[in-house]
């Protein structure tokens, strides 16, 4: 993973970018490892489920700001 490449780039962390760099970096090297754990028609919702607790994070950090709380 291009962690390093990421963080010198320097952009605030949004949703938009958090979930771009799941796909890009952790969901391929994720669906390996389920393979070894799910048959094949449960990994897409597993990986589904591993996307939303990803961003989680950020969701809340956005419904905050709109809140006015941030």
């Amino acid at each position: 993973m291009n962690i390093t490449k990421c963080l010198k780039s320097k952009q605030p962390i949004k949703e938009s970018n958090s979930k771009d760099f799941f796909q890009k970096y952790i969901s391929g090297t994720l669906k390996e490892y389920l393979r070894t754990e799910y048959p094949e028609n449960e990994i897409q919702g597993k990986l589904k489920d591993a996307e939303e607790e990803f961003l989680k994070p950020f969701t809340t950090i956005k419904s905050k700001s709109k809140n006015g709380q941030v």
